[in-house]
């Protein structure tokens, strides 16, 4: 499964609601397939990785450096 697109407006961030997000899209997904994204931003890193998404690779996309992230199937 892809996790698309996710995001909270910079006046909302730091309350926990992106968090909520991730975890919706965990509940929500069949527990056999695993959860995929991708970031351009370095500083979502530590945030994808508390949610159990580990960087698997990464590559660049018109100069812009871009993440790959997983999460294994639960």
């Amino acid at each position: 499964t892809y996790l698309r697109t996710l995001g909270v407006d910079p006046a909302w961030q730091g309350r926990g609601l992106g968090s909520r997000l991730v975890q919706w899209v965990v509940q929500a997904a069949p527990p056999w397939y695993p959860l995929y994204l991708e970031t351009a931003k370095e500083q979502n890193l530590a945030f994808y990785a508390r949610h159990g998404f580990a960087c698997v690779g990464e590559f660049g996309c018109l100069g812009v450096r871009v993440w790959r992230m997983l999460r294994p199937a639960r």
